[in-house]
């Protein structure tokens, strides 16, 4: 019992004294039936983002609580049709992963979108898709690529 005390005052010591680089979940275990989680939100992502590339902009306004992702995404593409819509999805390590409902040309669809946040700007990802039921899905996250070259950078809500 004092090695599981003596384990935990550690383990406490170091979580407090090292905060989460991605706001991740932090569980410390107390013993075999218990867990501690502490859930952090991610209000510094809370606000609007902005993405222009030549002719195409895109903006996306999102609120991070507890892990859980809601907003608006509209994309501006130049020659298509304006897709607008909202998110809903979650937060984890550095990741923003949600279902885009969205109206384009009067119907209503939707797709997962990716979005890996980086150095304060939110890179979105691109890869190989398959069809989930009603939902087009990407076929593996962690092979995704990011855009980097038309960040979404945060600026003041408009």
């Amino acid at each position: 019992m004092k090695n599981s005390v003596y384990i935990l005052s550690v383990l406490l010591f170091l979580a407090c004294n090292n905060t989460p680089k991605d706001n991740a979940l932090v569980t410390v275990s107390k013993d075999t039936t218990e867990n501690v989680t502490m859930a952090t939100s991610a209000p510094e992502l809370d606000g609007c983002y902005f993405s222009n590339q030549n002719k195409d902009s895109s903006n996306l306004k999102i609120n991070i609580k507890n892990g859980e992702v809601t907003g608006t995404l509209n994309y501006n593409l130049y020659e298509k049709d304006k897709n607008s819509g909202t998110i809903s999805g979650s937060y984890k390590d550095s990741l923003i992963i949600a279902n885009y409902s969205f109206q384009s040309e009067g119907v209503t669809s939707m797709r997962e979108v990716v979005f890996k946040v980086a150095n304060g700007e939110l890179l979105e990802g691109y890869g190989d898709i398959e069809t989930a039921g009603s939902i087009v899905k990407f076929k593996d996250i962690s092979q995704l690529k990011y855009q980097d070259k038309s960040p979404f950078i945060k600026k003041e809500c408009k």
